[in-house]
Formats: C-alpha cells, structure tokens, sequence
C-alpha cells in the first residue's frame, strides 16, 4: 500500500486545483492556462499592414507572415502564408516599424472567426493573434 506524506496530498490538491481551472476555461472563457493553443511563428513580413479601427475603438492590423517551411515527403521546400492579427500596441508598432521582407518571430494563440461569405455560405477563418511580436 502506498504511503502519502503532506507534499503529495499537496501535490494532489495542488492538480485537482489545475483540473478545475482547465474545466471552467474550457467552459466559455477563451483563456487557455496551459497554452495548448500557443504557436511560435517565424517568418518574413509580406506587405506592409494598415492599422484600422474596430467599431469599438480598438486598433487593429491584419497581415501576413511568409513561411519558409520542408516538405519531407517530397523533399522540398514549400512556402506558407500564415494570416497574423494584432491589437492595440502590437498592431501600431507593425504598422509604423514593419518592413516588407524584415523577419520577425510572432508568439500568440490561434484564433478563430465565423462568418458567411458573399453568397451565403458559412466559412471559418483562421489566423494567429499576435501576443508578442519580435
């Protein structure tokens, strides 16, 4: 039989404790504790992005990192557009300092939106917000 000493009922609390906040951010909230969803991007800025403002008064910028990515199956090089967005400070700081073609490293989560597309039909857009840019 095993034996539990004080650090492992801790321990043991200290996971069932982890294993609520997992449960109540999987219901509803878009935080994710554990950054699951995190992704590190590296690549090469493709335009220089417009900052616009939401309806809210937010600013924001959308653009696009070019990814040099290898294909082991064909051994190959393959390049990949990865849609980036950016709120607040990040997005002005792309806008007034980004270059076409300067590299830069984005750390953020994947994002998601819905919407319906000009005849109608359902499409899901997936991008990267940018939570910090390098």
């Amino acid at each position: 039989m095993p034996r539990y000493n004080n650090q492992n009922k801790n321990t043991r609390n200290n996971n069932n404790t982890q294993n609520q906040q997992r449960n109540e951010t999987s219901n509803g909230s878009n935080k994710d504790p554990l950054g699951f969803t995190q992704c590190t991007i590296i690549g090469t800025l493709e335009s220089v992005p417009n900052l616009e403002k939401s309806n809210n008064g937010l600013e924001y910028t959308e653009f696009v990192l070019i990814v040099n990515t290898y294909d082991s199956v064909n051994k190959q090089n393959k390049i990949k557009y990865v849609p980036i967005t950016a709120f607040g400070k990040k997005a002005v700081y792309i806008c007034n300092y980004g270059n076409q073609g300067q590299q830069y490293t984005i750390v953020g989560d994947i994002m998601t939106r819905e919407y319906n597309d000009a005849k109608g039909n359902e499409r899901l857009a997936v991008s990267l917000k940018a939570d910090n840019i390098f």
